[in-house]
């Protein structure tokens, strides 16, 4: 598993030109599992846009156990 932790101001998703979800000032992560499962809709052009709050990201690879 790999994760990046981002403090962010605002992020979100658009499927097919449509906003599907987003969020204003948190923390958005992008996770990566080896054994794939995920839920949205499969095969569709997805957009995820983000605008980073500061210099605040967090990196996590369990392959990597330094």
């Amino acid at each position: 598993m790999r994760a990046v932790i981002q403090r962010v101001s605002s992020a979100s998703v658009t499927i097919d030109g449509t906003v599907k979800s987003s969020i204003g000032q948190g923390l958005m992560i992008l996770l990566g599992i080896g054994r794939p499962v995920g839920t949205g809709e499969f095969g569709a052009d997805m957009k995820v846009a983000l605008v980073n709050d500061g210099p605040v990201t967090i990196c996590i690879d369990t392959k990597n156990k330094e």
